[in-house]
């Protein structure tokens, strides 16, 4: 078995570029990203200031999509001990309007990154000349905050604490098997 490590590495600014806030971030990823012919999706990490401090191209789509999984951008806030991220990509078209996959890649990136105690600020459309920000237009909101709390609680509790606050042991769960089996015969 091979012992595997994950190390932060360091390179020298692609661009020198001064970032104090979220809106220099807009600006710049407009100038990296925004006149893409292909699509691309990035992230900005951010310090608990808010000041973004590192960004990365998580993905490389064609000109009408981009598919990035959690995963990747989460792994680089992760390794930047950032707790909070802004994601960008752009629309090669100019149009920077939100496709319900955008929405929906969103929602899946705040719930995953909440269950990693993780905030994304925003998520960015960019053009070079326009952007579309999803927390301006109050899109940012996961609408089932219980569902989340609670994998985050069961994802800490041990499988005696489970059975313990659920009462659960293998006779009750063959007992409602049976109520569900019988319930559904009368119908």
């Amino acid at each position: 078995m091979r012992e595997v490590r994950i190390k932060l590495v360091t390179r020298e600014p692609i661009v020198d570029y001064s970032i104090s806030k979220p809106n220099d971030a807009i600006t710049l990823m407009k100038t990296i990203i925004g006149d893409m012919a292909d699509e691309y999706f990035a992230a900005v990490f951010l310090n608990t200031k808010n000041e973004p401090m590192d960004f990365i191209i998580a993905g490389i789509g064609n000109p009408d999509q981009s598919r990035i999984v959690p995963s990747t951008v989460l792994k680089g806030a992760l390794l930047q001990n950032s707790t909070k991220v802004m994601l960008f990509h752009n629309h090669p078209t100019g149009d920077v309007k939100p496709s319900n996959s955008d929405l929906a890649s969103t929602q899946r990136f705040v719930v995953a990154a909440r269950l990693m105690d993780i905030e994304i600020l925003d998520h960015v459309i960019v053009s070079d000349k326009k952007h579309f920000s999803f927390a301006e237009h109050e899109l940012m909101d996961v609408t089932d905050l219980e569902y989340i709390q609670t994998l985050k609680e069961l994802s800490s509790m041990s499988v005696e604490e489970f059975n313990k606050k659920y009462s659960l042991s293998a006779a009750d769960t063959y007992y409602q098997d049976v109520e569900v089996d019988n319930a559904i015969k009368q119908e």
